[in-house]
């Protein structure tokens, strides 16, 4: 199990379950990584903002992902 904490700038654009989805895709051995868990998370936000703006702002995008006991 893994417990995201992210600001604003990841929730503008991805709603919980597909935050969900996108950190279970890096699980392996039924634990998630959480370092790639989140710079896939931000990375994901960083480009929906690009789109949606033209590549011209973006809000900030902070990821923090805690994996609770080991899975």
């Amino acid at each position: 199990m893994a417990f995201a904490l992210c600001s604003d700038g990841v929730w503008e654009f991805i709603d919980s379950n597909e935050a969900a989805k996108i950190i279970c895709r890096h699980k392996a051995n039924g634990k998630v990584d959480p370092m790639s868990a989140a710079e896939d998370l931000a990375k994901q936000s960083w480009n929906r903002w690009m789109e949606d703006t033209g590549g011209e702002i973006s809000d900030d995008i902070t990821v923090v992902i805690k994996v609770i006991d080991g899975k």
